[in-house]
């Protein structure tokens, strides 16, 4: 059965997926794989006892754990892949850096203001294009909500090995 990455789950509370479909998800993936209910039918039909074994017992706890934590990596945050990422700046969630290149660069060296708003592209940062002249709108990362501090994916890197990776991340 395939889920898809798009859907939304909630955080489980206590160990146990709050919505609906992922409580139903978890009744039929138990289903399958509760080795108790396919010995109790194997014994049923060959008239043998069902009192599980504690050999039973243990396969069953082993198969109930492999289930939760398939479970959880389902529940678990799906991050996209990076195909296309040179296409789709300015990055991080609010938009709040122009281009690959100050991804790379720790929080202080990325810019506190620049200009966008048209779809001009900027190849060797790998981003806006921020001479544009039709650019009129100034997005500055110090308004609240437009913060581009965190994430300092590349602050450990040489700036040789920064554009190394940029030019790596320009053939996804």
């Amino acid at each position: 059965m395939l889920v898809k990455d798009t859907r939304v789950f909630t955080r489980p509370v206590k160990g146990k997926p709050v919505d609906e479909a992922a409580q139903a998800l978890l009744r039929r993936l138990k289903e399958r794989t509760s080795p108790s209910s396919e010995l109790a039918s194997t014994a049923a039909a060959t008239n043998l006892t069902t009192e599980p074994t504690q050999a039973v017992k243990d396969a069953e706890a082993k198969a109930t754990k492999a289930l939760a934590e398939l479970i959880q990596s389902i529940l678990a945050y799906k991050a996209r892949p990076l195909d296309g990422v040179w296409a789709t700046a300015p990055y991080m969630h609010n938009g709040s850096v122009p281009n690959l290149y100050e991804m790379l660069l720790p929080a202080s060296q990325r810019s506190a203001t620049f200009r966008l708003g048209t779809h001009s592209f900027e190849p060797h940062k790998v981003g806006v294009d921020q001479s544009a002249n039709d650019n009129t709108f100034t997005f500055d990362t110090a308004k609240p909500g437009n913060h581009n501090t965190g994430h300092e994916f590349g602050a450990s890197l040489t700036d040789e090995q920064r554009w190394q990776l940029l030019e790596y991340l320009k053939t996804l």
